[in-house]
């Protein structure tokens, strides 16, 4: 139950309303996560990643502004930077495509392989962009990462993006 979760678990299922296409809810969630005590750069991130697909703009930019505190001058400061910090400098246009993803390739982190990670966001970018079948091509790259040893969990999320996508109509708009 929502009164019993900590803040992390909240962020998450935010983050998972994203990925279901849920985004308001998203954004309801993780700005309870973040009044329940979340902070810094991931739960700005995943709030800025949720206004986004909620189509409010300007309030993704601030909070994806806010998850690069103390980061404001990028690429100098990129070397010290986390996942999370890479993610909301792509999702602001701040990071190219290409480097976003070479990043990662043979990284680790905390146990986990990290190549699959950056094809996730980028295919969320393609598709918010309205790029079906180039976010479906991205999605793929991820979850074909994600069957390498101890690889981060994301690629779940891009197979569950593939199958949405592949179900709807070619002209349908992403839901």
């Amino acid at each position: 139950a929502l009164k019993d979760a900590k803040a992390p678990e909240v962020c998450g299922w935010g983050e998972a309303m994203i990925v279901g296409g849920n985004p308001q809810r998203a954004v309801t969630l993780i700005r309870k996560a973040i009044e329940m005590g979340g902070e810094g750069a991931a739960y700005q991130k995943s709030l800025g990643w949720a206004l986004l697909w909620a189509g409010r703009e300007q309030e993704a930019k601030a909070a994806l502004e806010a998850a690069l505190a103390g980061f404001e001058d990028w690429p100098a400061t990129s070397a010290n930077a986390s996942p999370d910090h890479w993610t909301a400098a792509f999702l602001l246009g701040k990071v190219p495509e290409d480097e976003y993803t070479r990043r990662y390739v043979r990284v680790s982190m905390l146990g986990y392989r990290l190549d699959c990670l950056p094809w996730f966001y980028v295919g969320q970018r393609r598709e918010m962009e309205g790029h079906r079948e180039e976010a479906i091509t991205a999605y793929r790259a991820c979850v074909g990462l994600g069957q390498l040893p101890n690889a981060y969990p994301i690629w779940r999320w891009a197979n569950q993006r593939i199958e949405i996508l592949s179900s709807l109509p070619t002209s349908a708009p992403a839901q």
